[in-house]
């Protein structure tokens, strides 16, 4: 091989090397469900039921509480943190 061409084949080689590793960082792995039942004992959450409809609130109801400090739901529930705007406002 000539040295241009084998330049050529080394540049080549590096560059889907590089995109090879990009590519593997880059992709997500399974979604990891955050562990609210221990995030709610210092920050504020609440119980959301299933949205039935666009143009109406999600229902809520109060957090139970286990012996142990970890928060949880009533069956048809799910825990969630409430986000709160600038003002002050939950959303």
């Amino acid at each position: 091989m000539s040295l241009p061409v084998f330049r050529y084949t080394i540049h080549i080689a590096v560059s889907l090397f590089a995109v090879a590793v990009l590519a593997a960082c880059g992709s997500s792995g399974p979604k990891v469900v955050p562990q609210l039942h221990l995030t709610c004992q210092t920050v504020e959450c609440e119980c959301r039921g299933e949205k039935t409809s666009l143009f109406s609130d999600r229902e809520t109801t109060e957090i139970l509480w286990r012996l142990n400090g970890d928060a949880s739901c009533p069956k048809g529930f799910v825990l969630e943190r409430v986000s709160i705007d600038f003002l002050g406002r939950r959303r």
